[in-house]
């Protein structure tokens, strides 16, 4: 199974903003997936992995905001994982990438009757088919 973790790389200029990534491992490969957030390198606690969001400042709504996003985004690349993990079909890491940038590289389609039926459509010919239960 694949682990998300969120990191900070800071900017090579001393002073300015750094970014926000998503790092996901998967069979010891890693990817870094860029978020469009940007905090200074005050703003992040490099123990915990974690944004420091002070009591008192004008940006604290701000960095409540992006909090808040990057855990709604971190448990949707969990759900794409815990997707990809029942279906019991072999994925990459590139594999979660697409799927969490929108890349129809899996194609679900919804049946009332058995479940939610998952086409794979990536690879090479590869047309498998596996059926997961609605829950």
């Amino acid at each position: 199974m694949a682990s998300i973790k969120l990191k900070f790389r800071p900017s090579s200029v001393k002073g300015k903003k750094g970014v926000l990534n998503y790092q996901i491992i998967h069979y010891r490969l890693t990817r870094l997936i860029k978020t469009s957030y940007q905090i200074m390198p005050f703003e992040w606690d490099d123990s915990t992995g974690s944004l420091l969001i002070p009591t008192q400042s004008e940006c604290k709504a701000r960095l409540l905001l992006i909090r808040d996003h990057t855990n709604w985004e971190m448990t949707r690349l969990q759900g794409i994982i815990n997707d990809l993990e029942r279906t019991g079909v072999e994925y990459t890491i590139d594999d979660i990438v697409a799927f969490f940038r929108k890349i129809p590289l899996w194609r679900v389609c919804s049946n009332s009757c058995n479940g939610v039926s998952i086409n794979w459509s990536g690879r090479k010919g590869d047309g498998r088919q596996k059926v997961i239960p609605r829950q």
